[in-house]
């Protein structure tokens, strides 16, 4: 029998495994709404509609390497995020190319 080793076939078996413990950790499963969200979560569904209704910008001819300023993405979208107050939240807006990561 051949044993393959390379760093793809290593990282599908990882995923698979991942996968499935996180199954598992889940517990079990939950209603959850068409769009994804849990039923219950109303601020999540709050937070869903209002960045359905921010306005986006995707008619960009050119961008520079580096964005520094806010008419280059969708800053509505993104303060709605910031100004989240659900239980859980991870977000963070850096500019600083040299700063810390999740610190």
């Amino acid at each position: 029998m051949a044993v393959s080793t390379g760093r793809r076939t290593a990282l599908l078996g990882f995923g698979s495994v991942a996968l499935g413990a996180t199954a598992l950790a889940a517990g079990p499963a939950r209603a959850a709404t068409a769009d994804g969200i849990p039923q219950g979560a109303s601020a999540l569904s709050e937070l869903a509609a209002r960045l359905q209704r921010a306005p986006r910008r995707r008619d960009f001819k050119m961008v520079p390497m580096i964005v520094s300023h806010p008419d280059l993405w969708d800053d509505d979208a993104l303060k709605e995020v910031i100004a989240y107050r659900g239980v859980r939240k991870q977000v963070w807006d850096n500019t600083d190319i040299a700063s810390p990561w999740l610190n």
